[in-house]
């Protein structure tokens, strides 16, 4: 077999533990790489981290009228300050002129999200929930 200076110091050849693991190592020079550095529930407005270079909303926009979901409607954006600044999806339903939509915008180091409510009919209840996670 082939012999190498194995080992997490300097000038050795980094090789899998037991288990195909790969040893603790500062990997902080690594390029190309992308870094989740937290998520959390979407709201009217969050905050963006430090650092982050994208940012993905896996989102869910719908109405409830007494129990019945119109317009359901899933999707997800990517985002990148400075970048890709805004997003927006709408759906309708012809049967009952029901239409939602959902939107997100970045201005500095916050994000609005925007839902577009329901566009005709009384006791229709609209929500948004979702998942925003930040990369760096």
């Amino acid at each position: 077999g082939l012999s190498v200076d194995s080992g997490t110091t300097n000038g050795k050849i980094v090789a899998m533990t037991t288990g195909d693991k790969l040893p603790a190592v500062d990997g902080s020079q690594l390029t190309g790489i992308w870094q989740l550095i937290s998520s959390e529930a979407i709201s009217l407005t969050n905050t963006i981290p430090t650092g982050t270079k994208f940012i993905v909303i896996d989102f869910r926009v719908y109405s409830d009228e007494g129990g019945v979901i119109n317009s359901d409607t899933y999707g997800q954006f990517i985002l990148m300050p400075s970048v890709i600044t805004s997003s927006r999806t709408s759906s309708g339903s012809t049967n009952s002129a029901v239409s939602i939509g959902f939107g997100s915008s970045i201005s500095s180091t916050t994000i609005t999200n925007t839902m577009y409510g329901v566009s005709s009919g009384g006791g229709r209840t609209a929500y948004m929930t979702g998942t925003i996670k930040y990369f760096k």
